[in-house]
C-alpha cells in the first residue's frame, strides 16, 4: 500500500465490466466508447493528521500494448450518477469508494493501474488484469 496522504487499495469491478461500449442513461447523459470501458474500484482512506485531497485525474493505466491511459473524466461523471465527484477533500480517517473509468483499445486489455494519492507520489503500480 501507498505510504503518502492517502492509503489505497485496488480491485477490478469484474471482467464483465471491460466490455461496456458505453456509460450513462438515457439518450443525453451517455458516452460511448472509442474501444472499450474499463471500470476500477478504488476504496481511499485519509490516513494522514490533515485532510487530503483525491482526484482520479491523477490516476494512470496500461493496457496490454504498453499504452498509457488517462482516466475518462467525463464518462466518470455520466457513470456516477449520485455518487462522490471526480476530485475531493477526504477527511483524516475517512473512506470513500471511487470508480475509475479507462477507454482501452477494443483489441487490447487493462493490465495496470498506477495509483498516486496525493500530487507529490510516485505512485504505485497495480496489476489489474
Amino acid at each position: 500500500k501507498q505510504k503518502t496522504a492517502y492509503e489505497i487499495g485496488v480491485r477490478l469491478v469484474g471482467s464483465e465490466m471491460c466490455i461496456r461500449d458505453r456509460v450513462g442513461s438515457g439518450q443525453v447523459l451517455t458516452k460511448k466508447a472509442n474501444g472499450k470501458f474499463c471500470i476500477v474500484s478504488l476504496s481511499i482512506t485519509a490516513v494522514g493528521k490533515r485532510a487530503g485531497f483525491f482526484t482520479t485525474f491523477m490516476q494512470v493505466g496500461y493496457d496490454s500494448k504498453g499504452n498509457e491511459l488517462e482516466t475518462d473524466g467525463v464518462a466518470e461523471i455520466y457513470h456516477a450518477s449520485g455518487k462522490p465527484p471526480v476530485s475531493g477533500t477526504i477527511q483524516p480517517g475517512a473512506t470513500i469508494e471511487k470508480e475509475i473509468i479507462f477507454d482501452v483499445a477494443a483489441d487490447a486489455s487493462l493490465v495496470t493501474v498506477e495509483l498516486h494519492g496525493d500530487f507529490s507520489s510516485d505512485g504505485q503500480k497495480v496489476t489489474v488484469g
